[in-house]
């Protein structure tokens, strides 16, 4: 298991270093092997943890994409990290297993912050500085119990 991941890191490395635009090809593969693995060994031992076994399947098969599409890239890439993310916090949630469910989570904030970000700076920019603050205030306020903010 960890050779495989050391095995994912070097090819994740070495192809965003060589700048080849289809970097799925290798990783995506290698994804699913981890998953098939991850989820054989979680079927076989209930309460081994998702963090061992799943956790690597679920940050190759998003988090290399997720940079990419985040930078510039087709529009399958978009589409793809936003499809994968979800299907990994859905079975997260269905299999009640914390890996996926955290990251895929993590991941489709993280994109949709990225691709509305052009979006979200331009309503940002029209808005009285005072309305914006306040709007972060009441967010941040909000969150907050009494015992623990000023």
């Amino acid at each position: 298991m960890v050779g495989l991941i050391v095995v994912t890191a070097v090819v994740v490395v070495r192809l965003l270093q060589s700048g080849d635009a289809v970097v799925e090809l290798m990783l995506w593969p290698a994804a699913v092997v981890l998953a098939v693995v991850g989820v054989t060994r979680m079927r076989q031992v209930p309460h081994s943890s998702s963090w061992t076994w799943v956790a690597a399947a679920v940050l190759a098969g998003c988090v290399p994409s997720l940079m990419l599409a985040s930078v510039a890239g087709p529009d399958w890439r978009i589409v793809a990290v936003g499809v994968i993310a979800a299907v990994a916090l859905v079975a997260g949630v269905v299999l009640q297993w914390q890996s996926p469910v955290v990251i895929g989570a993590s991941v489709l904030v993280l994109h949709l912050l990225i691709q509305l970000a052009p979006w979200i700076v331009l309503v940002a920019s029209g808005m009285p500085r005072v309305i914006s603050l306040g709007v972060l205030g009441i967010g941040f306020r909000s969150g907050c119990s009494a015992s623990c903010c000023w």
